[in-house]
C-alpha cells in the first residue's frame, strides 16, 4: 500500500476492523447503560473495607421499593393493592412482592421480650436520676406515670416491673409508633380522610439494563393506570426510568436536531448530496472510534456520556467543511487538495486533544468518558478529513464567494474586528466581564442541582413521607448518616451510645430533628448490668419501700438475668426489623448505621464526627460535591497551563506577536461566555467551567484560520457554516432539563459566538480586499 492508494486502502482496512470489533464487543459483552444519576459524579474518597459497607448501605438504601394504594375505604385499598400484588408477581426481575405480611408486633409483645431482662433497659432521664440517686424525682415520675394507668406502655409492665423503669424506657423509644396496624396481614396508614395500603417489591437494580428498567417501570405504571386507587411510588427504580427516559428523548432530540441543522447548511452553502454524504461520514466515523474507545476502556456507560457526546456531531462536521471550501477552491484552481489548511486544521485539532486530555486525567468517571468518546472521535474525524477528502475531490461541487452579497458585507464587518482599536475595546470588555466574575460570581457545586427529579415522584414520595410520620415533617436525610466501627459487637454498641448522647443534644438545640439508632433499643451487656445495678441500689432504699407500702405492694428482689441481650437475639424480633440492615459485618469488623432526620447544620455532624476515628459521617452528595469542587480549581489551573502551552507552540510556528493576539481571542471569549453564564444561570458550576475547554478549543480553531490566510471570503464563509453548526447544537443543549447539560450548552453557545466574533482578531497583520478569495 503505497501512494494516495495506499493511505485510502489502509483507512478503509482500519474503519472495517473498528467496526467490526465494535459490533463484537456490543454482542458479547455489550457496557452497561448506567441511568443512575445518584452514582455519576461519586468516587472513594475511603479505605476499602469501609468502603464495602457503604456500598452495601446503599443496595440496601435502595433496592426496597413500595408503592402506597390510596383511596377512600380502607376495603377499596386492600381490593387494589391486591391487584396490583398479582401484575408484579408476573416480572421476573421483580422479587419478595409482598402485600401481606408476618403478624406485626403488638405492644404487649415487646414489652413481654424486654421484660426477660429486668432492670437492663432504662430510659436516658431514668438513668440520670438514678446515677446521681435523685430518687426523689424517681418516686414523682412513678406517681406521674400511674395517674395514666390508660396509658397502654404503663398497663404492659407495671406486672413485671412496679418501677416502671421499663415502661419509660420504652415511652423514650416511642415503642408505641413500632406498632403497625394490618387487617388480615395487610399493612395500612391513615392520613385525613384517606387509607392507604403498602405494596412492596425489590426489584434486582444491578442485574437490570436501561431497556429493562423502563420495560418493568411500564408495567408498573400501566398496571397503576388500570387501578381506580391512586399510586404513590418510591423507589430508585422509578427515578432511574425518570433519568432514563429524559436522557435517551434529549439525546435523540438533540442528535436530529444537529444533523437536520447541518443539513440545511450544506443544502445552503454547498448543495450538493455529495456533499452532505461527505460530512455525514466524517460524523458517522467520529461517532464509530468514540463508541468504541468507550466499549474498550469502559465496562458501565453513563447515559449522561451520550448526551454529552450528541456535541462531536457539530465538532467534526467543521472540519469536514474546512475540507470541503478548501477542496472547491482548489478545484476552481485545476487541482484538488486541502494543503492550503493542513497547518491550521493541525493546530486546531491540537488544541482541542489538549483541551479534552484534562477531562481524560479527572477523577470523575463521568469527565473521563466524554474526554475519551470526544478525543477519540475528533482524532478519527481529523484523519478522515486528511487522508480521504483529497483523493474523493467529486464529494464537492462548486462554491462562488464572489456572488454573495451577504458575505462581502461580513468581510467589511471582520475587517474592521482585525484592528489594533478593535483588540483594545475587546480587552476592556474582557476586562470589565473578568471583574463581573471576579465580583459577583457564585460557584455552587451542590451535586443534587445539577439533575432534575421527576416533579411528579418528588410529590408522591412528600406525601407517603407523611403517611409515616403524618405528625411531623421529619424527613430521612438524603444518604447522610453515621457509620460507627468496632472490633467486637459490644464495642459497638458503646461507641454507638456515646454518639447519640450527644446527637441527642443536637436535637435539644433544634440542629437535628431526629435520629434512628439501635443502641436506643439495646446497650451493650457491660451497660446492662450497670443499669441493673442503678435499679437495684433504688429498689433497696426506703423510698421505693414506702412506694410499694402505699400501692399495697411486697418488695420483690429484682431478678438478675444470667445472659444478657444481645445484638443478634435482638434483631430477630419482628419490631427489630428496621434496624437490620443497620448492622454489618465485615472480615471481623463489626459496623452499624446511625440515620439522620431533619439536618439543619452540617458542621455539628461534622464536627462530632472529627473527634473519634472509629465513627465516620457519611454524606455522599457534601463529599461529591467537595471532591468537585477540588476539581474546578484543578481545573481552572490546567487551563490555564494549557492556554499557556499553546502560546509557546504558536510563538516556535509564528512570532510573539502572533502568539498573543491568537492567544488573546479564546481568553476573551471564555471570560465573555462565563460572565454572561454567571448573569443568566446568577451562579456557575463546575459544568459552565467545563464548557470552558471546549470554548478553548473551538476559539483558538476559528484564529488559526483567519490566522493562516487572513479576512478572505473562503476562511468568513467556512468558519461561519462551521460557528452556525456548533452554534445549533450547543443552544439546543442550553434547553436541557438536566441542569448540568443546560449549564453546559449555555456556556459554549455564549462562547461559540464569542470566538466567531472575536476570530478575526488574528488577522490583524493580514488583511485582504473583501473580493479576495
Amino acid at each position: 500500500m503505497t501512494g494516495a492508494s495506499g493511505l485510502q486502502k489502509l483507512w478503509l482496512l482500519t474503519f472495517l476492523v473498528a467496526t467490526c470489533l465494535l459490533v463484537t464487543l456490543l454482542i458479547q459483552s455489550p457496557p452497561t447503560i448506567n441511568a443512575d444519576f445518584s452514582q455519576i459524579f461519586y468516587r472513594q474518597s475511603h479505605d476499602q473495607q469501609t468502603e464495602q459497607v457503604i456500598e452495601q448501605i446503599r443496595q440496601d438504601n435502595e433496592s426496597s421499593h413500595l408503592i402506597l394504594l390510596e383511596a377512600k375505604s380502607l376495603e377499596r385499598a386492600i381490593e387494589q393493592a391486591e391487584k396490583l400484588t398479582d401484575t408484579l408477581k408476573q416480572s421476573t426481575l421483580l422479587k419478595d412482592v409482598k402485600v401481606t405480611f408476618a403478624q406485626t408486633p403488638q405492644l404487649e409483645d415487646i414489652a413481654q421480650f424486654y421484660a426477660q431482662y429486668p432492670g437492663a433497659f432504662l430510659s436516658e432521664r431514668y438513668h440520670t436520676w438514678l446515677q446521681q440517686q435523685q430518687y426523689q424525682a424517681v418516686i414523682e415520675q412513678q406517681f406521674a406515670a400511674l395517674t395514666q394507668m390508660v396509658n397502654p406502655l404503663v398497663g404492659s409492665t407495671f406486672t413485671q416491673d412496679p418501677s416502671l423503669a421499663l415502661a419509660d424506657f420504652l415511652a423514650e423509644q416511642q415503642a408505641s409508633a413500632a406498632v403497625q396496624q394490618t387487617v388480615q396481614g395487610h399493612l395500612y396508614l391513615t392520613l385525613e380522610d384517606t387509607t392507604a395500603v403498602l405494596v412492596y417489591f425489590k426489584p434486582d437494580m444491578s442485574a437490570m439494563n436501561i431497556q429493562q428498567i423502563a420495560a418493568v417501570a411500564e408495567q408498573i405504571n400501566s398496571a397503576c393506570q388500570a387501578l381506580s386507587a391512586n399510586c404513590l411510588k418510591v423507589g430508585q427504580l422509578f427515578h432511574a426510568d425518570y433519568a432514563s427516559q429524559s436522557a435517551q428523548f434529549e439525546m435523540m432530540a438533540f442528535s436530529l436536531a444537529s444533523m437536520l441543522a447541518i443539513t440545511l447548511l450544506i443544502c445552503f452553502a454547498y448543495k450538493t448530496v455529495r456533499a452532505y454524504l461527505a460530512t455525514l461520514l466524517v460524523i458517522a466515523v467520529s461517532i464509530l472510534f468514540g463508541l468504541l474507545a468507550l466499549v474498550i476502556f469502559f465496562a458501565e456507560v453513563h447515559i449522561l456520556t451520550l448526551v454529552f457526546g450528541c456535541t462531536l456531531i457539530g465538532i467534526s462536521a467543521d472540519y469536514a467543511f474546512h475540507a470541503m471550501s478548501e477542496l472547491a477552491e482548489s478545484k476552481q484552481q485545476g487541482q484538488a487538495n486541502i494543503k492550503g489548511i493542513h497547518k491550521p486544521l493541525f493546530f486546531g485539532f491540537l488544541t482541542s486533544v489538549i483541551g479534552y486530555i484534562i477531562l481524560c486525567f479527572s477523577p470523575f468517571v463521568i469527565f473521563q468518558q466524554v474526554g475519551i468518546f470526544t478525543l477519540v472521535g475528533l482524532l478519527a474525524a481529523y484523519l478522515t478529513v486528511i487522508l480521504i477528502f483529497p483523493f474523493r475531490s467529486w464529494f464537492v461541487g462548486q462554491v462562488s464567494w464572489q456572488q454573495k452579497a451577504w458575505l462581502h458585507f461580513l468581510l467589511s464587518g471582520q475587517n474592521s474586528i482585525a484592528s489594533i482599536k478593535a483588540l483594545y475595546l475587546l480587552l476592556a470588555v474582557a476586562a470589565f466581564a473578568a471583574y463581573v466574575i471576579w465580583v459577583g460570581a457564585a460557584f455552587t457545586d451542590d451535586v443534587r442541582r445539577f439533575y432534575q427529579v421527576s416533579p411528579e415522584l418528588a410529590e408522591q414520595q412528600t406525601k407517603v413521607a407523611r403517611y409515616f410520620n403524618k405528625e411531623s415533617n421529619k424527613q430521612l436525610a438524603d444518604f447522610q448518616f453515621y457509620l460507627v466501627s468496632a472490633d467486637s459487637p459490644q464495642q459497638l454498641l458503646d461507641r454507638e451510645k456515646q454518639l447519640t448522647v450527644a446527637l441527642r443534644k443536637l436535637v435539644s438545640s433544634n440542629q437535628l430533628s431526629n435520629y434512628s439508632a439501635m443502641s436506643d433499643w439495646i446497650v451493650s451487656s457491660k451497660a446492662q448490668q450497670y443499669n441493673w445495678d442503678l435499679l437495684n441500689t433504688y429498689q433497696q432504699t426506703e423510698l421505693y419501700q414506702s412506694y410499694l407500702q402505699q400501692l399495697g405492694l411486697s418488695y420483690q428482689p429484682l431478678i438478675q438475668n444470667h445472659k444478657w441481650l444481645d445484638i443478634d437475639t435482638w434483631l430477630q424480633q419482628r419490631f427489630a426489623a428496621s434496624y437490620r440492615n443497620h448492622y454489618k459485618v465485615v472480615d471481623g469488623q463489626y459496623y452499624s448505621v446511625v440515620k439522620l432526620y431533619g439536618i439543619r447544620s452540617l458542621t455539628e455532624l461534622d464536627n462530632l464526627a472529627a473527634y473519634s476515628d472509629n465513627v465516620l459521617f457519611v454524606d455522599r452528595a457534601s463529599t461529591i460535591s467537595a471532591q468537585l469542587t477540588q476539581f474546578r480549581g484543578y481545573l481552572l489551573k490546567i487551563l490555564v497551563i494549557a492556554v499557556a502551552i499553546a502560546w509557546l507552540v504558536l510563538v516556535v510556528c509564528f512570532n510573539i506577536k502572533q502568539a498573543t493576539v491568537v492567544t488573546l481571542i479564546p481568553i476573551i471569549s471564555s471570560v465573555i461566555s462565563l460572565s454572561i453564564s454567571q448573569l443568566v444561570q446568577s451562579e456557575l458550576t463546575i459544568f459552565n467551567v467545563l464548557a470552558v475547554v471546549l470554548v478553548l478549543a473551538l476559539s483558538f480553531d476559528y484564529a488559526m484560520f483567519y490566522l493562516s490566510k487572513g479576512v478572505v471570503a473562503k476562511v468568513s464563509f467556512t468558519t461561519l457554516i462551521s460557528a452556525l453548526s456548533s452554534i445549533f447544537v450547543f443552544a439546543i443543549l442550553g434547553f436541557s432539563s438536566t441542569p448540568a447539560i443546560a449549564s453546559f450548552g449555555l456556556t459554549v453557545f455564549v462562547g461559540i459566538l464569542c470566538s466567531y466574533a472575536v476570530a478575526p482578531l488574528a488577522a490583524i497583520n493580514k488583511q485582504r480586499d473583501i473580493y479576495a478569495r
